[in-house]
């Protein structure tokens, strides 16, 4: 599995996304959005894929609809839960958040970018 990639397989194998988009080399705000996702993530072992894709770097994944719609206006950093972007150049609410990915990953699997 690459570096910028950790995953969280469910049982059925699905996968609800997490993503961010950081500067390279991240910066400590980036760093910062980075580790608040990954405490997301572990948070739901078994369903949730992050993946972390750097500015100017080849993507190693396909991202889902919701981060191709926003194409290259997006901000750094930039996360997105379930293809629903969250924050845009700045560190997400860590409340608003949970909030946020408690609800996408209670919909059922079928409504889960991928």
């Amino acid at each position: 599995m690459p570096d910028n990639e950790q995953e969280y397989i469910s049982e059925s194998g699905g996968r609800m996304r997490l993503e961010v988009l950081v500067a390279a080399p991240p910066t400590s705000k980036c760093k910062k959005v980075i580790g608040l996702m990954e405490e997301m993530a572990a948070a739901y072992p078994g369903k949730i894929k992050l993946d972390i894709y750097y500015a100017g770097e080849q993507l190693t994944v396909k991202p889902p609809r919701g981060y191709q719609v926003e194409g290259k206006s997006k901000k750094i950093p930039s996360s997105f839960v379930n293809g629903l972007q969250v924050a845009s150049g700045e560190i997400p609410d860590a409340e608003e958040l949970r909030k946020i990915v408690a609800r996408e990953v209670s919909k059922r699997e079928e409504f889960w970018e991928r």
